[in-house]
């Protein structure tokens, strides 16, 4: 990340992704409108155990000291 900051405010997004399990289980929710996965065989049900998944926190951003190059 060093070469993209800049002098002042910087701002960091990090978008996070959840598993493959768990949007089965969401697109099998009875209440949904779209689904966004299609499989051909789904043992997934809409009462199924989410799995834990993307940014468990909390996150923290930390500097980092390294050697510089000669």
């Amino acid at each position: 990340m060093t070469g993209a900051l800049k002098q002042g405010s910087n701002t960091v997004e990090i978008t996070g992704a959840n598993l493959w399990v768990n949007r089965l289980i969401g697109d099998a929710q009875t209440n949904v409108a779209t689904k966004y996965t299609f499989t051909t065989r789904n043992p997934y049900k809409a009462n199924s155990t989410l799995l834990p998944s993307g940014l468990i926190g909390p996150v923290q951003v930390i500097q980092i000291q390294t050697a510089s190059k000669q």
